[in-house]
């Protein structure tokens, strides 16, 4: 492996979004992609992060990148090409405004999905080039809901989960384990959320947010709800069809609920169970999960 090098590469113009738009599509975030502050690239033979920040902070998130990617790699069983480039967008959006997401966080106006610590992903490419994409909005006033303003900052810990869940999605279509919209974020959701121990392995978390989120919603929402959810990306751009916001974290208390049960040798195995049983089959499920939900710990 040749060594790492962060090279300064011409500082593009930025572009500001001027307005404050309800929606900005996922096309329109990538024409801004093209025209950001990437001040820093970093390089080895088996990846590529791109970065508005300086040379130590990319160093910084491409080893994020490889230690997450490692741990991921080695649930799936699978080695994700060479090719991979993880690239952090800063985008600059004056007005900003936060709203309450419904699920514990809150939303930037002006993107279509809901977003921590300004952080929000997309996994893309074909098999052969997978590419990362997580905007981020490095520092910037925002209007709460209250009307104060306060100042939002990108920070290490806010990418974290933001590259697990990625890089989830980038090893399972790797694997093969392509699903419905429950299946896709209910396992990029667990693995988001789990921490790793001191030999690289990550391990499940008792109760992340998700699954307080989830157990407090079941009585509203059936597992059919979770199984028919479908995400329509251009449809809830177009402002036709509203975010099943509380679509995450039922998903995920699905996910983990249907880990905890299926039997397999490993974290694959039984993904390829659960993927393969019968819909009628986990639908079936409804009330068992529903007291597994109801017997999760209380807050503390």
């Amino acid at each position: 492996m040749c060594g790492m090098r962060c090279t300064q590469i011409a500082l593009l113009s930025a572009l500001a979004l001027t307005g404050c738009r309800s929606v900005v599509s996922l096309q329109e975030l990538a024409d801004i992609a093209r025209r950001v502050d990437i001040r820093c690239l970093a390089v080895e033979s088996d990846m590529t992060v791109a970065s508005p920040f300086s040379p130590e902070y990319t160093d910084g998130l491409l080893r994020k990148v490889r230690t997450n990617l490692e741990a991921i790699e080695a649930l799936f069983e699978v080695d994700v090409p060479s090719t991979l480039v993880v690239r952090f967008v800063g985008i600059e959006m004056p007005n900003l405004r936060m709203q309450e997401d419904g699920e514990g966080g809150f939303d930037l106006e002006g993107l279509e999905r809901p977003s921590v610590h300004g952080v929000v992903g997309f996994a893309g490419g074909a098999q052969e080039n997978p590419t990362v994409t997580i905007y981020v909005v490095p520092e910037s006033a925002v209007t709460l809901n209250e009307g104060k303003q306060a100042s939002i900052i990108f920070y290490f810990h806010s990418a974290d989960d933001t590259i697990r869940h990625e890089l989830t999605h980038v090893c399972a279509k790797l694997a093969n384990m392509d699903g419905p919209t429950w299946f896709d974020e209910g396992i990029a959701l667990e693995l988001e959320y789990r921490e790793m121990d001191e030999a690289g392995v990550l391990v499940p978390t008792s109760m992340p947010r998700t699954l307080r989120l989830a157990r407090d919603q079941r009585d509203s929402y059936s597992i059919d709800a979770v199984l028919d959810w479908e995400e329509q990306g251009e449809r809830i751009h177009a402002g036709e069809e509203q975010p099943f916001h509380f679509g995450r974290p039922l998903a995920h208390a699905l996910m983990r609920f249907l880990l905890e049960r299926t039997p397999g040798k490993n974290m694959r195995a039984k993904l390829e169970r659960i993927l393969a049983t019968d819909l009628d089959e986990i639908r079936a499920l409804g009330p068992e999960w529903k007291t597994w939900l109801e017997a999760l710990p209380p807050d503390e």
